[in-house]
């Protein structure tokens, strides 16, 4: 569990940014139950994974939302996405 902040709350932050809101998201969670999967793609989360996972499952679904990203939007665009969510981790960082 993320200390001072939920999962849902940060997807809500990334969502609600104009800078941040198309940068792939992927839940990686003990939440299992079905409420909180539903909840994460209402949040639109681009994927939902729950502990215990299968590492090599895992890299598979990342290979996945990025190649979706990239396709979608192009090398340059997807590059400056992945920036965009390296400089909000900073900041929460700082903050924290």
């Amino acid at each position: 569990m993320m200390p001072e902040m939920d999962g849902f709350r940060f997807l809500a932050m990334v969502r609600s940014n104009p800078e941040t809101h198309a940068i792939p998201v992927i839940i990686l969670t003990v939440l299992a139950d079905h409420e909180n999967i539903l909840e994460g793609f209402r949040k639109e989360a681009d994927e939902y994974v729950t502990k215990p996972f299968d590492p090599q499952a895992l890299v598979e679904t990342i290979k996945e939302v990025l190649s979706k990203i990239f396709t979608r939007s192009g090398w340059r665009r997807g590059a400056r996405r992945i920036e965009a969510l390296q400089e909000m981790i900073a900041k929460l960082e700082e903050e924290n």
